[in-house]
This record gives structure tokens, sequence and C-alpha cells, in this order.
């Protein structure tokens, strides 16, 4: 069984406070009739390529090499409430 850690009770009252200090920020803006843009991204690397998969007998995967070792890949998304 996995042993929860504990977050130290200052860094718990300071996340606490920063989560509240955003949420007054998204209401003033609510308030002030501004657009609220959310956004979220992700990155993908080599190492997110499966590394065993399953084939039938007597036939091979392949696996196009150029794009496994193309670096980086980058995603990222925005949309707003509308």
């Amino acid at each position: 069984m996995r042993q929860e850690k504990k977050m130290p009770q200052n860094v718990k009252a300071n996340f606490v406070e920063r989560c509240q200090n955003l949420l007054n920020e998204i209401e003033q803006a609510k308030a002030e009739g501004r657009t609220i843009v959310y956004q979220d991204e992700i990155c993908f690397t080599k190492r997110s390529v499966t590394l065993r998969e399953w084939s039938r007998k007597n036939s091979n995967l392949t696996i196009d090499q150029e794009e496994i070792y193309c670096g980086y890949r980058v995603a990222i998304a925005s949309m707003t409430e509308q």
C-alpha cells in the first residue's frame, strides 16, 4: 500500500492562500466582463513511444525512425467559456 506524503503546514497555508487569491482574481475579471481563456499544454518526447507491442506470428512491427528521433513535440490547447 502506498503511503501518502503530507504537505507541510506552511506550504499548505501558502497554497490555500494562493488558490483563494486566484479565485478572487477570476471573479473580478468576470465582473469586469473580461474574457477568460483556459489553456493547457503537453509535451511529447521520444519516450512516449510504446516499447513493447503485440504482433501476429511471422510478422514484424515497423516504426518510422524519423518520427521516433524527432525530438520534442508540444501541443497547446486553449478555449473560452463560450
